[in-house]
């Protein structure tokens, strides 16, 4: 409870009482408050958002124009296309500030060498990564990579593992053993 206390001309002092509302938040049971528990969620959010910050991107004419523009831009990155096919277009092929230029074709006859010439699937495999992947992997007339779903869920083993992801688990799995063997030699000489 708060008093506020008011002064009239006279000098009279008149005491006015209120009520002062508390916030209240939820608290998990661990002690931690539930913003507590969704800030690293957040984080990961907002650094999804602006994946493609700072990238400019090409869009040559086969590729599937309409989805590659959402997606990039929706993470953030600056995109156009053949003024002279569509409507629309921010700026023209021959700039040099173009980071990357996808293209879905073994090879094209004019290629600048300020910028990386990539396959669409490097777009979707970075934003299901939720990071931005290796050019490499993607270059023009590489055989790509499996393009892998977004929604399997990793803790049944019944969906198809990559050689590459294969390899770390075994590695892993590698590693964890070698700890035990190690606590439990450790362990048997007390």
């Amino acid at each position: 409870m708060r008093s506020i206390f008011l002064w009239y001309k006279g000098g009279i002092m008149l005491e006015q009482t209120e009520e002062v509302e508390v916030d209240t938040f939820n608290v998990g049971t661990d002690g931690k408050s539930l913003l507590d528990e969704e800030y690293p969620e957040i984080n990961k959010l907002n650094k999804l958002k602006t994946l493609f910050k700072g990238t400019k991107i090409f869009l040559n004419r086969e590729v599937p124009r309409e989805p590659l523009v959402f997606i990039l831009r929706c993470f953030g990155a600056e995109v156009s296309w053949n003024k002279t096919l569509f409507v629309g277009a921010t700026f023209d092929e021959s700039d040099e500030s173009i980071t990357h230029h996808i293209v879905d074709r073994p090879s094209i006859e004019k290629q600048y060498l300020s910028r990386y010439y990539v396959q669409p699937q490097w777009v979707f495999d970075s934003v299901n990564a939720r990071e931005l992947l290796p050019v490499e992997r993607y270059f023009m007339g590489c055989v790509l990579p499996p393009h892998l779903s977004p929604f399997v869920d990793d803790s049944d083993n019944q969906h198809y593992i990559p050689a590459s992801e294969d390899f770390n688990i075994q590695e892993n799995d590698n590693n964890v053993s070698k700890e035990n063997e190690q606590t439990m030699g450790r362990s048997s000489k007390f």
